[in-house]
């Protein structure tokens, strides 16, 4: 080996380190036998349960969030319309057909606002499914060495709570959007029709000019109660969720009856609110 000429600082020289020769896998060869290309499942099975649990959070977060936010944009949209009411009748100028336009902005408002949070729900509700999945794969590859795994997990697959209470979370943030959404679209078909009797001297359907408006107000309210109710019942549907679980655990080849009670239990009460006379 040739000596290095000494360093005119008078430092020793550093070596230049060698080069890592990566592990090859066992009897590996050909030009990629120095990458290890083995995949650690239960390193990808941790990434989806922190995901899952992640996305849950923040589903939470965003839920609270757009509620407020909801209720601060409503709040400076009525004391808007209180404004323009007054600035009308103390100029007297018509400020109907600006409350018509604001009140429907508002009634569309709430409706996004509503089909957001249903989203969220859903969004919230496979986050729970994958990650008790995951834990339900868990207690099962590890059952013979540890007998008593599942003493460990109270909150199971078979322990979701299966669809939507009046009493829940959801229930809370979406039944006063709706209401106060399908309430806007009233209010603007009230004024709406005030104006048109007032311009055209003639009623729309064959009552008074007073009872009229009142009447339309009360139709375009139950119609567009009925259709978030409709459209809260078809995304958030007790029994395809129920089903949804069911399948979930069929694939793990496990057995879930205390959802399978709970299904019964749930579709009996259907069938006697349906049929109240049998």
């Amino acid at each position: 080996m040739n000596p290095q000429p000494p360093d005119p600082t008078g430092r020793p020289h550093m070596l230049a380190p060698a080069p890592i020769t990566p592990t090859s896998a066992p009897g590996a060869s050909g030009p990629g036998a120095g990458l290890d290309t083995s995949l650690r499942v239960e390193s990808i099975l941790l990434k989806e349960f922190d995901y899952a649990g992640l996305t849950a959070y923040q589903v939470y977060e965003n839920r609270e969030r757009i509620f407020n936010f909801y209720f601060t944009l409503m709040g400076a949209l009525i004391s808007g319309l209180g404004a323009l009411y007054q600035i009308g009748e103390s100029t007297h100028t018509p400020w109907q057909p600006l409350a018509v336009a604001l009140l429907t902005v508002g009634g569309l408002l709430s409706l996004t606002f509503f089909v957001r949070l249903i989203h969220l729900r859903q969004s919230l509700r496979d986050s729970i499914i994958t990650s008790y999945v995951i834990k339900e794969f868990y207690i099962s590859q590890f059952m013979e060495k540890i007998p008593q795994i599942e003493q460990a997990f109270r909150w199971r697959l078979s322990t979701i709570p299966s669809g939507e209470r009046p009493s829940s979370d959801t229930s809370f943030v979406t039944y006063p959007i709706a209401l106060l959404g399908s309430a806007c679209f009233a209010v603007a078909a009230l004024l709406g029709d005030q104006l048109w009797v007032a311009y055209k001297h003639a009623t729309l359907l064959p009552l008074s000019s007073v009872a009229e408006p009142w009447v339309v107000a009360l139709v375009a309210f139950a119609l567009f109660a009925t259709l978030h109710y409709l459209y809260y019942q078809r995304e958030l549907n007790v029994d395809k969720e129920l089903k949804t679980l069911e399948d979930q655990a069929l694939k793990l080849g496990i057995s879930l009856g205390e959802v399978k009670r709970r299904r019964g239990r749930l579709l009996e009460q259907l069938r006697i609110w349906r049929y109240p006379g049998q």
